[in-house]
C-alpha cells in the first residue's frame, strides 16, 4: 500500500495531498516539499490513533475468490407460448461461468493452491478422454484422495505436487458415523445455529473429514416476528479448514445478475452475501481464522404453479435481502469442528433383530434381492395400546432418526447405494404391529462396473437409531412427526437367495426422450438421447445413456412411468428411483418374470422389443 492509498483509504483528506502522499512529500503553504517519509508515517499513525474504537472490516468481494472461467453449454429450447412448456429442442449454446473457490481469499496459500489445480483441470483432459478410456477400469488411489475423484496417475502426481508446494494437507477419510446425531456429538455441537436465536435445524447429512472439514444438509427454521411468517430454507454449509487443500468451487452463470454486498451479524462476523433472481441458489462467505464457511441457501422461498385463464404460470418468490441477513444472524460461523476427548466412546449399546427397548422392538422378517435392489421387511411392535397406524386420524409411517436406518457393508465392500422406504400392512389385526419396507438400489457408479452390492454371500447392517411416527397432516399439509421410544438396533442382514437373472434389452442404441433439469419457470427441459443400454432385473430396471455427466429422466414425457408390455396382454409399471452420472433406476410396481416380458414401452411412445 502506497502513502496515496492510505490516505484514500482514512477518507476525509483534501484530494491535494493524495500525489504528494504517494511521492513521499506534502507541499507547506509556503510551496516547500517540506514533510518528508518519517513524517507523513508519523502523521499517519496519528491519524490511524484517532480511529481507535472505530470498526474496522475488510471489505469481501466475489473477485477475492475468483479463480477464473469456464466454458459449458447450456440446452436451448423453444417454448409454447400459451402453456409454457419446452416443445423444441433447438441445440446447445456455449455459456460462461465464473468460477469461486470456497477454500480462501486471494493472495492466501489456500486460494493459490486452488487456482492452480483449477487451471490443471482445465488444461487436463479437456475432451474427457482419458476419462473415458479408464471409465471401466478407474485406477485405484488411497481412500485419503478419494475427495478429489482423480482418474489418472498425471492427477495424482499434480495434485501431490501442490499440496507440497503450498504446505497443505490432504482432506482424508471421512470418520464414519452411524448417525448425524452421532457426528455433533462427537464434535460437542448440538447445531450451528447461534443460541438464543429459537432456530431449529433438522439434520439430513453431516460427514467431518479426518483434516477437520464439515459439511452438513439440513433444513433451517427462524420464527418470524408477529407480523411475518417462519422463516425456512434448505441449507448446506461448508466449514473448510485452512490446512486442508479444498477443491470445492461454485459456478455461477449470468454474473451480471448477481448482486453481493458486505454484512456484518449480530454476533460480528463480517460476511459476503451473493444472490441472484436468475438462480435458485444463494450464498454467505465467511473468511475465518482457521477455516472458511460458505453456506448455500435456497434463495427460492416459494414456488407454485398457478392457473390463469386456462393458462399454466409458474410463480417464484424469492427470499429478501433482510431475510438472508436474518439468515445470517443465526448462523455461527465462529464454529471450528473438533472431535472431542472420548469421542469413540460414542457408539450407543445397540439391541438385536426382535430385542426390546422400552417394550419396542424391531425384528427382521424378509430379505429380497437381485443384486442391485434389496428390500427388507422389519417388523416393529409397540407396546399394547400403543397405536402406530394412525394418529388423529391420520396414517401412521415409521422411521428412525438417522435418515431410514445407516445401512453398512460389513461383507468388505463400498456401501455407496441409494435408500428409501414404505410400510405395508402386517396382516395381524393389531394396532400395535406395523411393517416398514426399506429399499436400497446400487449406486451409478457400482451400476457402470457391473458391482452387485446385494449379490448372494454380502451381510449388511442396518443401525436404526430411535423410533418416530410421521404423518401428513391434511388440514396444514405440512409433515409432522413424533418420537416414540429413544435407543439403537442394530440388525446384520445376510443375502442369500438372490434372483441372478436379467435382461438387456439394447443391441443397438434407441433414441428416446429425457428431461435433464428444469428452468428457473419449472419447465422440464428435454433432449432426443441415446440409450445404449437398458437392462431388466426382476426387482429393477436400469437406463444408461451416453451422456455420463447427466442426470437423464426419460419419465417426465407423457405418462411418468415405463411400462412392461407381458406375453399375457398384462403390464407392470415401471418408475425412476433416480438418476446419477447418465443413468436412471427404475422400480416396478410388481416383481418381473423375465421371461414373459414381450417390449418396453418408454413415456414417449418408444418401444423397445426383447432381442432374439
Amino acid at each position: 500500500m502506497t502513502g496515496k492509498d492510505l490516505f484514500i483509504a482514512l477518507g476525509n483528506i483534501s484530494p491535494q495531498y493524495y500525489e504528494e502522499a504517494e511521492n513521499d512529500t506534502i507541499a507547506s503553504p509556503q510551496g516547500h516539499k517540506s514533510l518528508r517519509r518519517p513524517l507523513l508515517i508519523a502523521a499517519v499513525i496519528a491519524l490511524t490513533l484517532l480511529l481507535v474504537g472505530c470498526a474496522v472490516v475488510y471489505m469481501l468481494s466475489m473477485k477475492e475468490i475468483n479463480i477464473g472461467q469456464q466454458q459449458t453449454y447450456q440446452d436451448v429450447f423453444a417454448y409454447d407460448p400459451e402453456s409454457g412448456q419446452a416443445v423444441a429442442y433447438l441445440g446447445q449454446e456455449t455459456v460462461t461461468e465464473e468460477v469461486l473457490t470456497l477454500a480462501g481469499l486471494k493472495g492466501s496459500r489456500n486460494y493459490q493452491a486452488a487456482q492452480e489445480w483449477f487451471d490443471f483441470k482445465q488444461s487436463y483432459d479437456p475432451n474427457h478422454e482419458i476419462r473415458s478410456s479408464v471409465s471401466e477400469n478407474l485406477p485405484e488411489f488411497p481412500q485419503e484422495y478419494a475427495a478429489y475423484h482423480l482418474y489418472s496417475q498425471e492427477m495424482k502426481d499434480k495434485l501431490d505436487e501442490i499440496i507440497e508446494k503450498y504446505d497443505l494437507k490432504l482432506i482424508g477419510r471421512t470418520v464414519p458415523f452411524k448417525t448425524e446425531e452421532g457426528t455433533l456429538k462427537a464434535l460437542g455441537l448440538k447445531d450451528i445455529a447461534i443460541p438464543g436465536t429459537d432456530a431449529t435445524m433438522e439434520l439430513d447429512y453431516a460427514a467431518y473429514q479426518e483434516c477437520g472439514n464439515l459439511d452438513m444438509d439440513f433444513r433451517f427454521i427462524l420464527p418470524g416476528a408477529a407480523d411475518e411468517n417462519d422463516l425456512k430454507t434448505r441449507c448446506h454449509i461448508y466449514y473448510m479448514h485452512k490446512d486442508a487443500f479444498t477443491e470445492d468451487v461454485i459456478s455461477l452463470r449470468e454474473i451480471e445478475t448477481w448482486k453481493e454486498w458486505n454484512y456484518t451479524t449480530a454476533s460480528g462476523a463480517n460476511v459476503l452475501i451473493f444472490r441472484s433472481p436468475t438462480d435458485w441458489r444463494g450464498y454467505i462467505f465467511c473468511d475465518m481464522p482457521n477455516y472458511t464457511v460458505t453456506l448455500r441457501f435456497a434463495f427460492i422461498d416459494e414456488q407454485y404453479t398457478t392457473y390463469i385463464t386456462g393458462k399454466t404460470v409458474h410463480e417464484q418468490e424469492f427470499m429478501t435481502d433482510q431475510q438472508i441477513e436474518r439468515l445470517a444472524d443465526a448462523i455461527d460461523f465462529s464454529i471450528e469442528p473438533q472431535l472431542i476427548d472420548g469421542w469413540e466412546e460414542f457408539t450407543n449399546q445397540a439391541a438385536g433383530s426382535g430385542e426390546g427397548i422400552e417394550g419396542y422392538s424391531i425384528t427382521l422378517k424378509s430379505v429380497k434381492s437381485d443384486g442391485n435392489k434389496a428390500s427388507i421387511t422389519l417388523g416393529i411392535t409397540a407396546p399394547e395400546g400403543v397405536n402406530l397406524l394412525e394418529h388423529n386420524g391420520y396414517p401412521v409411517a415409521l422411521k428412525p432418526s438417522n435418515r431410514w436406518g445407516f445401512f453398512e457393508d460389513i461383507s468388505g465392500g463400498s456401501g455407496n447405494v441409494a435408500g428409501g422406504y414404505g410400510v405395508e400392512d402386517d396382516g395381524d389385526g393389531k394396532a400395535n404391529t406395523q411393517n416398514v419396507v426399506l429399499q436400497y438400489t446400487a449406486s451409478s457408479e457400482q451400476m457402470r462396473k457391473g458391482e452387485q452390492p446385494f449379490a448372494s454371500g454380502k451381510v449388511w447392517n442396518i443401525y436404526w437409531q430411535d423410533i418416530y411416527a410421521s404423518y401428513l397432516n391434511e388440514q396444514t399439509n405440512q409433515p409432522e412427526e413424533y418420537p416414540l421410544v429413544s435407543g439403537s438396533w442394530s440388525i446384520d442382514v445376510a443375502f442369500d437367495d438372490v434372483i441372478t437373472e436379467e435382461l438387456e434389452l439394447i443391441q443397438t442404441p434407441v433414441s428416446a426422450k429425457a428431461s435433464f433439469g428444469w428452468d428457473l419457470k419449472g419447465n422440464d427441459v428435454y433432449q432426443q438421447t441415446r440409450i445404449t443400454s437398458f437392462v431388466l432385473r426382476p426387482m429393477s430396471g436400469a437406463i444408461v445413456c451416453d451422456l455420463e455427466d447427466a442426470a437423464p429422466d426419460f419419465l417426465t414425457v407423457g405418462e411418468r412411468c415405463v411400462y412392461v408390455m407381458m406375453k399375457d396382454g398384462s403390464n407392470i409399471k415401471l418408475y425412476s428411483d433416480y438418476a446419477s452420472a447418465g443413468i436412471q433406476i427404475l422400480k416396478p410396481e410388481a416383481t418381473i418374470d423375465l421371461s414373459q416380458v414381450v417390449s418396453i414401452l418408454m413415456p414417449d411412445g418408444t418401444e423397445i422389443g426383447v432381442p432374439e
